[in-house]
């Protein structure tokens, strides 16, 4: 993996040039676009205006045909309206893939060993089980980083998961899964959940337990059912590089469980995490790659930690 400045250096003599012909395409992109918004805009307002201007005449009217006029007039509005909140968000989302398509594997390879996928499935495997998030339902994934550092494979998915309710789907976690397939034997189920902890339910097979710190039981709760290995896992180096990570992805929350060989992370987020080539801003701004940087850099040093702190010794 590359450091901060060769990162920094590599982007500047390779990945801009890449992005120099885009740009030019974002630009054009973007006036295009403004010029369709304009024009469903002004053309969906002067609809609804006289479709409800319609409906007011008609009252002193004893003509029924204007009923429909002015009815025709108002759906037609909206459906401009509609059309343009469509097309915004599609030519958006088409950008930023096409932007991704073609540099996201240089990116990677400046990271290590990662790959980056668009909307994969059957990343967050685990979840359920580990009792990391409440009960869902479905569960969608629109980006996915998969790697190795040395040789302990991880997972980074973009999830959002959902409950069925009475009037459709509500969402119940949106934000990032990481994955880590922990290099270490242990057999406990332990999960670490921030106070105050808004999700009240029961953890099966799970205790409270306390650690000696005093600074770490005032953030979180730990719940286990073997406290040595408890412990012995929770170590103050991993709480301190947890929240790094949670810094590093800007997460309002963040919780993790050992649990089957793996440790799983869950960081609450609302923003688009792995945002990058925006059609309204320019692609040539180093900042959000350095954050993606930065993002997977925090998780590499944990998995240097657990890889430090292996009971085999490897």
């Amino acid at each position: 993996m590359l450091t901060r400045r060769e990162f920094i250096n590599k982007f500047y003599s390779e990945i801009v040039p890449i992005l120099e012909p885009l740009e030019q395409k974002r630009k054009r992109y973007r006036i295009k676009n403004i010029k369709t918004v304009l024009k469903c805009l002004a053309s969906g307002t002067i609809s609804m205006v006289l479709g409800i201007l319609l409906f007011k005449y008609k009252e002193a009217s004893s003509d029924p045909t204007l009923a429909t006029i002015a009815t025709i007039l108002c759906g037609s509005g909206f459906a401009l309206w509609c059309f343009l909140f469509e097309s915004i968000f599609s030519k958006i989302s088409k950008f930023e893939t096409e932007i991704k398509n073609q540099i996201m594997p240089t990116i990677c390879s400046y990271i290590g060993d990662i790959e980056w996928k668009k909307r994969s499935r059957g990343y967050a495997n685990g979840v359920r089980e580990s009792q990391l998030i409440r009960k869902y339902d479905y569960q969608y994934c629109d980006e996915v980083f998969t790697g190795s550092y040395k040789d302990i494979p991880y997972v980074i998915a973009e999830v959002l998961f959902t409950e069925k309710g009475n009037k459709g789907e509500y969402p119940v976690f949106r934000g990032i899964i990481i994955k880590i397939d922990v290099n270490k034997e242990f057999n406990s189920h332990t999960l670490i959940m921030p106070t105050p902890n808004w999700e009240f339910r029961i953890l099966k097979g799970l205790e409270r337990t306390q650690l000696d710190n005093i600074n770490f039981e005032k953030k979180y709760n730990v719940f286990t059912n073997n406290e040595v290995e408890a412990r012995y896992l929770i170590t103050p180096t991993f709480m301190e590089r947890l929240n790094t990570i949670k810094m590093a992805f800007f997460a309002r929350r963040i919780r993790c469980a050992f649990h089957n060989g793996n440790l799983l992370i869950a960081l609450n987020s609302r923003r688009d995490v792995f945002s990058i080539g925006k059609l309204y801003s320019t692609i040539l701004n180093i900042k959000p790659y350095l954050r993606m940087y930065e993002e997977i850099a925090s998780i590499i040093n944990l998995i240097e930690h657990l890889k430090m702190y292996d009971k085999s010794g490897v």
